[in-house]
């Protein structure tokens, strides 16, 4: 998110990638020496210093600082070394738990029976990388407003009719760290899925990209992420009172009452609930992000980490030594991206209402889905658009705004 708030401020690449190692070594040093630097001459290993601007980063504020051209190795070349000095090996066989030795407390992850089921989209295509959904068929000659979600992961837009405030198209796709490629490649879908005499006299955009996405289109309203996600959530159910989004690389809580947002929050540093996480982590383990809902239908939870992308990293590692299968591991994960958005993002603050609306791309992951109905008791609604939801609500105050100018003319 930072670096596509860097981009609309007219950063380069290489500036950006600058300040992106510059971050990391301070982070590092931060956590390691406490605030502090190490006197005098200091080694850095592991893959990370292979990194020319992590090197000069590190130097820059530890002068002592000294590297090594295979540092990566040294963890094995350490390994080997223990190794080669022990005369005598002893190699145990590692057991293997039955199910029932597993954790009285381990709960067993089944699909949301209450998830309100999604209809089918009247046409549904993958072309030039973007995901296309066609909900409606597009009218000649009628009206529609776009709205268009540029976030540091994903860059979407919907398309929603005039007269009706429905969803008639939605357009996904990758940002792929380029904000202003992944717009226009948006477009040029849009251009053809339109009819001709199809007319878009309104857009919007929100996002982390909505500057400058809403400046080179010449959107007629640029808002924020809160309003618009909120926007799109009341439109589907006007009684809903709380939301939950899960994004790329943030997550939002928020809550409203009689249609306006009383309460919110973002979390700024861990990303552990967030869904790059869970997509990476699906990758680690050999599945596609888009298949893991199924396939952690009951499957029983083992515990891992909700503290942070690192420890839930090492759980993962520890349940697959532990004889655990790759599913379990997945359920594991899923539970715990769940808790750490309830611990770090809502934190204390209220859960209100006999339901939750759950949205972003995250939300089409039935396995989270079921994490969150399990850890809360309470019905996850998800909606059809929960993925497009920021553009769709952004489209709908783009057409409310133009509604009252008219009237104010």
């Amino acid at each position: 998110s930072d670096i596509i708030h860097r981009q609309q401020e007219g950063y380069t690449r290489a500036q950006m990638w600058s300040g992106l190692c510059r971050g990391v070594v301070g982070t590092m040093l931060h956590t390691v020496f406490r605030g502090g630097a190490p006197e005098g001459r200091a080694l850095f290993c592991g893959g990370m210093f292979l990194s020319m601007q992590v090197r000069r980063w590190t130097e820059a504020f530890v002068p002592g600082a000294v590297f090594h051209p295979d540092g990566n190795f040294f963890s094995a070349r350490g390994a080997l070394e223990c190794a080669a000095r022990r005369k005598h090996f002893t190699t145990l066989p590692r057991p293997v738990k039955s199910l029932g030795e597993r954790g009285a407390d381990e709960r067993v992850l089944e699909l949301a029976l209450s998830r309100h089921e999604m209809p089918p989209a009247l046409r549904e295509y993958a072309s030039s990388g973007n995901e296309v959904r066609i909900h409606e068929e597009i009218i000649p000659g009628a009206a529609y407003a776009l709205g268009i979600d540029v976030g540091s992961t994903s860059t979407k837009c919907a398309l929603v009719d005039v007269a009706t405030r429905a969803v008639v198209a939605d357009i996904y796709r990758k940002t792929g760290g380029d904000p202003t490629a992944a717009a226009r490649a948006l477009f040029a879908e849009l251009r053809s899925i339109l009819v001709d005499g199809a007319q878009v006299p309104v857009a919007a955009t929100t996002g982390s990209g909505r500057r400058l996405i809403g400046e080179l289109a010449g959107a007629q309203l640029i808002v924020n992420e809160i309003t618009a996600h909120f926007r799109g959530a009341a439109e589907c159910d006007p009684g809903i009172e709380t939301i939950f989004e899960i994004g790329g690389q943030d997550a939002k809580y928020i809550r409203g009452a009689g249609g306006a947002v009383q309460d919110c929050a973002m979390n700024y540093v861990c990303a552990a609930g967030t869904g790059s996480f869970v997509e990476e982590q699906a990758s680690r383990l050999g599945f596609d992000v888009r298949e893991i809902g199924a396939l952690t239908a009951g499957v029983r939870v083992p515990h891992a980490s909700d503290r942070c992308t690192v420890f839930m990293e090492q759980d993962i590692h520890a349940l697959m030594r532990d004889c655990r299968t790759r599913e379990e591991a997945l359920a594991g994960v899923m539970f715990a991206v769940a808790k750490n958005y309830l611990h770090r993002v809502v934190g204390q603050r209220p859960v209100t209402g006999n339901k939750v609306f759950f949205q972003g791309a995250t939300a089409r992951n039935r396995g989270l889905v079921a994490a969150f109905e399990l850890l809360l008791g309470r019905e996850i609604v998800v909606s059809p658009y929960c993925h497009v939801m920021g553009a769709y609500g952004a489209a709908l105050l783009a057409l409310e705004r133009a509604g009252s100018a008219e009237r104010a003319f």
